[in-house]
């Protein structure tokens, strides 16, 4: 399958035919041959018979290169070397050539060889204290509790969550040092059972946890209430008392009552926007405050520490919200991966804002506020690089 996608792809022996050799490499990939995910990687990397997709890509190149493929080494190496689709960190390229170089790759020597200067920071670097010594600001621990579902025992399957999830993951554990837990298809007792888990989990007051869903969701309107739907749902004409939906009114008290100080959950379904029931009932969004703008780092951290997060944010309101299609993201991911991405480069960490703004143009349109009126004016989630970590608590 490999060999024919190959073949279609370079036009040895047939025509040239981008679309047969992206058919081909996916039965590989679907066989977790290597080669086959490199391949159809690098179709993502240079737009052949797709749109060009650096996110796709190197998930596939990470897939490859868990297999101990030197090419997709390589290439992860030259992604973070170029800063394709991820923030530019030459350490991070070293390690991936150093890899491919030691599978006997000769051009991953190569630019090992051409990385003779320490690399540079990336970001832009926050200001420290003024005061001797270490600061004593309380860096956070970050976690994510991801659920993500695309295989339903009566419901429709999906093509994305499940990529989307592992997306997700890879920006949270690569660009902000997130602690990650990515639960796939669970059922309603699962995901209920994984969430009494974290109210039971030790935070410090400082340390902050991001709650995603990815995957169907039903809203009853003569209920007014919104639901998860788990993988193992009947469909709602089997179901008529929601038995195994999860409403969105439980799902908040859950994350209302885990004991970190900040949260923030994210709802990527049909109809997510209607957990508040202000949206429920009007649809209706706020603009972002920015009320942070010209502070600097430090002075965020000492702000936010006191002060109880409880925010949401939703692929749509009363709405269907799409899948995407089949090898790219949901168009709210999309859009949520770029502001990761680029918050990384340009800065150095990422506020609520900059999630706000960067969810701005999707289509349908998102939704946020907060969980049951019970977030503190002023109130927010630092994701912060380990370059901006470093630089907040080296001694000046």
């Amino acid at each position: 399958q490999n060999n024919l996608g190959s073949m279609y792809q370079n036009g040895k022996g047939v025509p040239q035919d981008y679309a047969q050799a992206l058919a081909w490499y996916r039965k590989a990939v679907d066989q977790n041959l290597s080669t086959g995910q490199y391949n159809l990687g690098f179709m993502y990397e240079d737009g052949e018979g797709v749109t060009k997709d650096y996110a796709q890509a190197l998930l596939l190149y990470r897939k490859a290169a868990d297999q101990g493929d030197a090419n997709a080494e390589f290439r992860i190496g030259s992604f973070y070397e170029s800063g394709l689709g991820v923030s530019r960190d030459l350490e991070e390229a070293r390690k991936w050539f150093q890899k491919a170089s030691a599978h006997g790759l000769k051009t991953a020597k190569d630019e090992l060889a051409k990385l003779d200067v320490p690399p540079p920071l990336r970001g832009i670097a926050p200001e420290t204290p003024s005061s001797p010594g270490a600061t004593t600001i309380a860096i956070p621990h970050n976690y994510a509790l991801i659920f993500a579902t695309d295989d339903y025992a009566h419901w429709p399957h999906l093509t994305n969550p499940i990529p989307d999830a592992d997306a997700l993951n890879q920006a949270l554990t690569s660009l902000y040092g997130f602690h990650v837990e990515e639960v796939r298809n669970a059922t309603n007792e699962q995901i209920l059972a994984k969430l009494t888990e974290y109210l039971h989990h030790k935070f410090e007051p400082q340390d902050q946890l991001l709650i995603f869903f990815s995957g169907h969701g039903y809203f009853d309107s003569d209920l007014g209430q919104g639901f998860i739907v788990p993988a193992n749902a009947p469909l709602v004409a089997d179901d008529l008392g929601h038995t195994h939906l999860l409403a969105h009114d439980p799902i908040m008290r859950y994350v209302n009552r885990i004991p970190s100080k900040h949260v923030v959950l994210i709802l990527d379904a049909c109809f997510s926007g209607t957990l508040d029931r202000k949206i429920a009932d009007s649809g209706l969004r706020g603009d972002p405050s920015d009320v942070y703008a010209h502070a600097t780092l430090p002075e965020l951290l000492q702000r936010k520490e006191p002060k109880r997060t409880r925010r949401y944010f939703a692929s749509g309101g009363k709405d269907f919200v799409p899948d995407g299609l089949a090898g790219h993201h949901s168009p709210f991911m999309s859009a949520l991966l770029v502001t990761l991405n680029q918050a990384a480069d340009r800065k150095g960490y990422a506020t609520l804002d900059d999630i706000q703004q960067g969810l701005n143009t999707v289509n349908p349109e998102p939704r946020w506020g907060d969980i049951q009126d019970d977030n503190d004016p002023g109130a927010d989630f630092l994701l912060l690089t380990p370059t901006a970590v470093a630089q907040l608590t080296k001694p000046n």
